[in-house]
Protein backbone atom coordinates (compact mmCIF):
# COMPACT_ATOMS: atom_id res chain seq x y z
CA UNK A 1 0.00 0.00 0.00
CA UNK A 2 3.14 2.41 0.68
CA UNK A 3 4.11 1.91 -3.06
CA UNK A 4 1.21 2.88 -4.35
CA UNK A 5 0.77 5.89 -2.37
CA UNK A 6 4.17 6.66 -3.16
CA UNK A 7 3.20 5.98 -6.67
CA UNK A 8 0.14 8.09 -6.81
CA UNK A 9 1.70 11.34 -4.72
CA UNK A 10 5.10 11.30 -6.70
CA UNK A 11 5.44 14.05 -9.37
CA UNK A 12 8.23 14.32 -12.08
CA UNK A 13 11.58 15.89 -11.71
CA UNK A 14 11.75 19.76 -13.22
CA UNK A 15 8.34 20.11 -11.99
CA UNK A 16 5.71 21.85 -14.11
CA UNK A 17 5.52 18.78 -15.84
CA UNK A 18 1.78 16.81 -16.10
CA UNK A 19 1.51 13.74 -14.14
CA UNK A 20 0.89 10.60 -16.94
CA UNK A 21 -1.16 9.26 -14.08
CA UNK A 22 -4.20 10.30 -13.30
CA UNK A 23 -6.26 9.27 -10.29
CA UNK A 24 -8.37 6.68 -11.91
CA UNK A 25 -5.49 4.76 -13.44
CA UNK A 26 -3.86 4.67 -9.67
CA UNK A 27 -7.26 3.40 -8.48
CA UNK A 28 -7.43 0.78 -10.79
CA UNK A 29 -4.19 -0.70 -10.32
CA UNK A 30 -4.69 -0.67 -6.21
CA UNK A 31 -7.92 -2.75 -6.84
CA UNK A 32 -6.23 -4.94 -9.44
CA UNK A 33 -3.36 -6.02 -7.22
CA UNK A 34 -5.89 -5.86 -4.23
CA UNK A 35 -7.67 -8.78 -5.99
CA UNK A 36 -4.86 -10.66 -7.12
CA UNK A 37 -3.73 -10.84 -3.47
CA UNK A 38 -7.20 -11.68 -2.21
CA UNK A 39 -7.74 -14.76 -4.60
CA UNK A 40 -4.18 -16.04 -3.61
CA UNK A 41 -5.16 -15.74 0.09
CA UNK A 42 -8.22 -17.80 -0.47
CA UNK A 43 -6.72 -20.05 -2.76
CA UNK A 44 -4.20 -20.92 0.13
CA UNK A 45 -7.48 -21.29 2.48
CA UNK A 46 -8.52 -23.18 0.26
CA UNK A 47 -6.14 -25.86 -0.13
CA UNK A 48 -5.06 -25.83 3.79
CA UNK A 49 -9.20 -26.43 4.44
CA UNK A 50 -8.83 -28.93 1.92
CA UNK A 51 -5.94 -30.69 3.56
CA UNK A 52 -7.25 -30.46 7.40
CA UNK A 53 -10.33 -31.50 6.16
CA UNK A 54 -9.10 -34.93 4.73
CA UNK A 55 -6.98 -35.00 7.84
CA UNK A 56 -10.18 -35.05 9.81
CA UNK A 57 -12.72 -36.81 7.36
CA UNK A 58 -9.79 -39.40 7.11
CA UNK A 59 -11.93 -43.12 8.24
CA UNK A 60 -9.81 -45.89 9.15
CA UNK A 61 -10.35 -49.04 7.07
CA UNK A 62 -12.92 -51.39 8.85
CA UNK A 63 -11.21 -54.59 11.20
CA UNK A 64 -10.61 -57.66 9.31
CA UNK A 65 -13.70 -60.28 10.05
CA UNK A 66 -12.04 -63.63 10.40
CA UNK A 67 -14.78 -66.35 9.56
CA UNK A 68 -16.32 -68.83 12.20
CA UNK A 69 -17.33 -71.93 11.04
CA UNK A 70 -20.40 -73.37 13.80
CA UNK A 71 -20.81 -76.84 14.40
CA UNK A 72 -23.83 -78.14 14.87
CA UNK A 73 -23.89 -80.29 18.02
CA UNK A 74 -25.75 -83.28 17.40
CA UNK A 75 -28.77 -84.19 19.23
CA UNK A 76 -29.04 -85.98 21.93
CA UNK A 77 -30.91 -89.23 22.36
CA UNK A 78 -34.11 -89.60 24.32
CA UNK A 79 -33.22 -91.04 27.20
CA UNK A 80 -34.95 -95.10 27.07
CA UNK A 81 -38.04 -95.76 28.76
CA UNK A 82 -38.41 -97.19 32.19
CA UNK A 83 -39.01 -100.75 31.71
CA UNK A 84 -43.26 -101.34 32.54
CA UNK A 85 -43.78 -102.37 36.12
CA UNK A 86 -43.98 -105.95 36.97
CA UNK A 87 -47.50 -107.32 38.13
CA UNK A 88 -47.02 -109.21 41.26
CA UNK A 89 -48.18 -112.73 40.93
CA UNK A 90 -51.37 -113.58 41.46
CA UNK A 91 -52.53 -115.07 44.99
CA UNK A 92 -52.12 -118.76 45.24
CA UNK A 93 -55.21 -120.58 46.60
CA UNK A 94 -54.56 -122.90 49.34
CA UNK A 95 -54.02 -126.29 48.90
CA UNK A 96 -56.22 -128.77 50.84
CA UNK A 97 -54.85 -132.37 51.01
CA UNK A 98 -56.78 -135.41 50.19
CA UNK A 99 -56.72 -138.78 50.43
CA UNK A 100 -54.16 -138.62 53.04
CA UNK A 101 -53.79 -142.22 54.62
CA UNK A 102 -54.54 -141.99 58.68
CA UNK A 103 -52.40 -144.72 60.08
CA UNK A 104 -53.70 -147.04 62.16
CA UNK A 105 -54.76 -147.24 65.43
CA UNK A 106 -52.94 -149.90 67.30
CA UNK A 107 -54.23 -151.77 69.97
CA UNK A 108 -53.25 -151.44 73.60
CA UNK A 109 -50.72 -153.91 75.11
CA UNK A 110 -52.27 -156.42 77.00
CA UNK A 111 -50.54 -157.03 80.80
CA UNK A 112 -47.90 -159.21 81.23
CA UNK A 113 -49.08 -162.32 83.64
CA UNK A 114 -48.06 -162.00 87.07
CA UNK A 115 -45.48 -164.69 88.17
CA UNK A 116 -46.62 -167.32 90.32
CA UNK A 117 -46.21 -167.34 94.20
CA UNK A 118 -42.46 -168.31 95.01
CA UNK A 119 -41.21 -168.00 91.65
CA UNK A 120 -38.19 -165.55 91.12
CA UNK A 121 -36.76 -163.77 88.28
CA UNK A 122 -33.58 -164.68 86.94
CA UNK A 123 -31.75 -162.23 84.49
CA UNK A 124 -29.91 -163.07 81.59
CA UNK A 125 -26.16 -164.10 81.29
CA UNK A 126 -23.89 -161.39 80.75
CA UNK A 127 -22.25 -161.85 77.13
CA UNK A 128 -19.01 -163.41 77.23
CA UNK A 129 -15.60 -161.06 76.58
CA UNK A 130 -15.77 -159.51 73.10
CA UNK A 131 -13.71 -161.41 70.60
CA UNK A 132 -10.26 -159.91 69.67
CA UNK A 133 -10.26 -157.79 66.35
CA UNK A 134 -8.64 -159.61 63.66
CA UNK A 135 -5.11 -157.45 62.55
CA UNK A 136 -5.44 -154.80 59.99
CA UNK A 137 -4.78 -156.10 56.31
CA UNK A 138 -2.19 -153.62 55.89
CA UNK A 139 0.13 -154.88 58.49
CA UNK A 140 -0.67 -158.61 57.35
CA UNK A 141 0.53 -157.45 53.62
CA UNK A 142 3.62 -155.52 54.76
CA UNK A 143 4.52 -158.67 56.58
CA UNK A 144 3.78 -161.08 54.13
CA UNK A 145 6.08 -158.79 51.35
CA UNK A 146 8.67 -159.04 54.06
CA UNK A 147 8.71 -162.75 53.83
CA UNK A 148 8.31 -162.69 49.97
CA UNK A 149 11.73 -160.49 49.81
CA UNK A 150 13.78 -162.88 52.45
CA UNK A 151 12.40 -166.59 50.69
CA UNK A 152 13.35 -164.85 47.19
CA UNK A 153 16.89 -163.75 47.89
CA UNK A 154 17.80 -167.34 49.60
CA UNK A 155 16.30 -169.02 46.90
CA UNK A 156 18.42 -166.95 44.53
CA UNK A 157 21.74 -167.52 46.83
CA UNK A 158 20.94 -171.36 46.51
CA UNK A 159 21.03 -170.80 42.54
CA UNK A 160 23.93 -169.29 42.17
CA UNK A 161 26.30 -170.61 40.10
CA UNK A 162 29.49 -171.89 40.58
CA UNK A 163 31.82 -170.29 37.64
CA UNK A 164 30.18 -167.02 38.50
CA UNK A 165 31.64 -167.47 42.15
CA UNK A 166 35.34 -168.23 40.67
CA UNK A 167 34.99 -164.87 38.66
CA UNK A 168 33.22 -162.73 41.35
CA UNK A 169 30.53 -162.10 39.81
CA UNK A 170 27.70 -159.91 41.54
CA UNK A 171 24.63 -158.39 40.42
CA UNK A 172 20.70 -157.11 41.21
CA UNK A 173 18.00 -158.17 38.75
CA UNK A 174 14.38 -157.21 38.72
CA UNK A 175 12.00 -160.15 38.24
CA UNK A 176 8.17 -159.69 37.64
CA UNK A 177 5.80 -162.40 38.20
CA UNK A 178 2.48 -163.89 39.72
CA UNK A 179 2.03 -165.42 42.81
CA UNK A 180 0.10 -168.29 42.58
CA UNK A 181 -1.06 -170.52 45.59
CA UNK A 182 2.87 -170.18 47.32
CA UNK A 183 4.47 -170.55 43.81
CA UNK A 184 5.57 -168.12 41.02
CA UNK A 185 4.27 -168.17 37.62
CA UNK A 186 4.86 -166.10 34.54
CA UNK A 187 8.31 -165.59 35.61
CA UNK A 188 10.00 -162.55 33.24
CA UNK A 189 13.02 -161.04 33.94
CA UNK A 190 12.40 -157.45 33.84
CA UNK A 191 15.79 -155.82 34.63
CA UNK A 192 19.39 -157.65 34.19
CA UNK A 193 21.80 -157.91 36.57
CA UNK A 194 24.79 -157.45 33.61
CA UNK A 195 25.44 -160.89 33.35
CA UNK A 196 24.06 -163.64 31.36
CA UNK A 197 24.88 -166.56 33.60
CA UNK A 198 23.31 -164.72 36.78
CA UNK A 199 20.24 -163.64 34.59
CA UNK A 200 19.73 -167.42 33.70
CA UNK A 201 20.04 -168.90 37.40
CA UNK A 202 18.40 -165.70 38.43
CA UNK A 203 14.68 -166.72 36.52
CA UNK A 204 15.17 -170.25 37.41
CA UNK A 205 15.63 -169.77 41.15
CA UNK A 206 12.31 -167.80 40.99
CA UNK A 207 10.36 -170.58 39.34
CA UNK A 208 11.55 -173.33 41.33
CA UNK A 209 10.82 -171.06 44.80
CA UNK A 210 8.86 -171.64 47.32
CA UNK A 211 6.91 -168.88 48.45
CA UNK A 212 5.58 -167.99 52.04
CA UNK A 213 1.21 -168.18 52.02
CA UNK A 214 -0.69 -164.94 51.12
CA UNK A 215 -3.09 -163.52 53.27
CA UNK A 216 -6.97 -164.12 52.85
CA UNK A 217 -7.94 -162.60 49.57
CA UNK A 218 -4.72 -161.53 48.14
CA UNK A 219 -3.96 -164.55 45.70
CA UNK A 220 -3.61 -163.98 42.37
CA UNK A 221 -1.46 -161.28 42.68
CA UNK A 222 1.44 -159.37 39.98
CA UNK A 223 4.90 -158.76 41.55
CA UNK A 224 7.84 -157.13 40.49
CA UNK A 225 10.83 -157.49 42.92
CA UNK A 226 14.71 -156.75 42.81
CA UNK A 227 16.65 -159.48 43.58
CA UNK A 228 20.90 -159.50 44.46
CA UNK A 229 22.37 -162.36 43.03
CA UNK A 230 25.40 -163.06 45.03
CA UNK A 231 27.23 -165.72 46.37
CA UNK A 232 26.16 -167.27 50.08
CA UNK A 233 29.52 -166.30 51.69
CA UNK A 234 30.15 -162.89 49.43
Amino acid sequence: MALFRRLSTSTPQGGGGVDPFTDETAHAGVTFILAIIAEAVILSGGVAWYIWGRQIIAVPPPPKVESVQIRKQPKKPPPPKPPPPVPPPPPQAAVTPTNVPIPPVLPPLEPMPPLPSGAEFTPAPPAGPPAPPAAPLAAMVASFSAELDQALFLCAQGHYPPQAMMAGLAGTGTVAFVYDNERATHVKLVQSTGHFSLDRALVRAVRTCSLPPAPAGYAKRNFEIPIEMRPSGG
